[in-house]
């Protein structure tokens, strides 16, 4: 379970490269896919700790 969560991880930080790296003005989907990437990596940690993830999106919240 663990490598799930650092495998959708690591493609939200891909994505926001990617968008990052456009021509466009896609500052609102890097920041998403930032939070994203963020938010999936601690529940990767809490997994791997033994720790029950909850269903949200809250970071200070899985930051506790």
């Amino acid at each position: 379970m663990t490598r799930q969560w650092l495998t959708k991880a690591r493609k939200d930080l891909m994505m926001a490269e990617f968008l990052n790296n456009s021509e466009q003005d896609f500052k609102e989907g890097v920041a998403f896919h930032c939070q994203q990437s963020i938010e999936k990596s601690l529940k990767a940690y809490l997994v791997f700790n033994g720790i029950p993830v909850r269903k949200t999106h809250n970071l200070m919240g899985l930051l506790r």
